[in-house]
């Protein structure tokens, strides 16, 4: 990643345009925390070599850019998890994010509903329904972790609520799925044009699954928790009412076929099994893990409910 930014930055473009990106970067950097994670170290090196290196030529506009990015850096508003800056300007972000590609997917599906019960697929473009749809789902699962856990746990809640640093893996598997969509798309276009049933039931997979996760969190209340709590919290309870009298863990549930599902939105076959397979492996363990706990926190109770109850992800008992 950091490559062909220093390539721009070396190259003949104008200043401005090398003073412009070299501001956002510094303003992404400081405001979006990687926290060490694959981009931050190699980002940060890159920005103080530029900026030494034009402060030293005389270009004072880095200088004051990184004067910017120090203060935002030792500002609590941003440089915390807990910041009202950090979490305001996430939610900007996706905000933009998900409403612009929702405008674009509600467009799609109003050039082909007619009447009522009538579709025509022929006037919808495909393409634009499958990224538009993607970052569309994408944006609001971020929100609503966040939301979800805000309404509920207002004091606990921060910018890790959103979850858009969940972990390198999620953040690799991310990028993945982009770059297996466009390689696709070059090579078999008629993949990301034509199989538009294929895109349908994969929407209708992902919105079913992130239904069933917000609904899964909403029933659990203040007693849902984004990290596998190994002592048990004061007042806690075992929810066994709701989704969770079918369901032992719908929030996982919810996540895997929500995350298999936008794979097949996009008609990424590659990244379908390879989502599947890792979120299997994910949750398997995480569910055998979170299950020793709950049945040393609740011996009595918690086999019993283990025996009624599914957790309706395949090969998972």
């Amino acid at each position: 990643m950091v490559l062909p930014i220093a390539n721009v930055m070396n190259s003949t473009a104008p200043k401005t345009r090398k003073q412009n990106l070299t501001s956002c970067l510094i303003s992404i950097q400081s405001i979006l925390n990687w926290e060490g994670k694959v981009v931050a170290p190699a980002l940060d090196q890159f920005l103080n070599k530029v900026c030494t290196q034009n402060k030293a030529g005389g270009e004072k506009n880095y200088s004051r850019d990184w004067q910017i990015t120090k203060r935002l850096q030792t500002n609590p508003l941003f440089n915390r998890n807990e910041g009202i800056g950090r979490i305001g300007v996430t939610a900007y972000i996706l905000g933009i994010v998900g409403g612009y590609n929702l405008n674009f997917f509600l467009n799609q599906l109003s050039n082909g509903i007619y009447l009522p019960l009538i579709f025509s697929t022929s006037k919808i473009n495909w393409l634009i329904f499958n990224l538009s749809g993607y970052f569309s789902l994408l944006s609001f699962f971020h929100f609503s972790e966040f939301f979800s856990t805000a309404i509920y746990k207002p004091r606990s809640t921060s910018y890790k609520n959103f979850v858009v640093n969940h972990s390198i893996a999620y953040t690799v598997a991310s990028i993945a799925a982009m770059v297996e969509y466009f390689i696709e798309l070059l090579l078999f276009p008629s993949l990301k044009r034509e199989m538009y049933m294929v895109y349908v039931i994969g929407f209708l997979i992902s919105v079913i699954g992130q239904g069933v996760r917000i609904v899964a969190m909403h029933t659990c209340q203040e007693n849902f928790n984004h990290v596998v709590q190994e002592k048990q919290e004061e007042g806690h309870q075992l929810i066994k009412v709701g989704i969770y009298k079918y369901l032992r863990h719908p929030s996982y549930t919810g996540w895997f076929y929500w995350s298999v599902g936008t794979q097949v939105l996009l008609c990424n076959p590659i990244c379908a099994i390879a989502y599947a397979y890792t979120s299997y492996n994910f949750f398997s363990i995480r569910i055998k893990e979170e299950e020793s706990l709950l049945i040393q926190q609740y011996p009595m109770e918690y086999p019993a409910y283990k025996m009624q109850t599914y957790v309706f992800i395949p090969f998972i008992q």
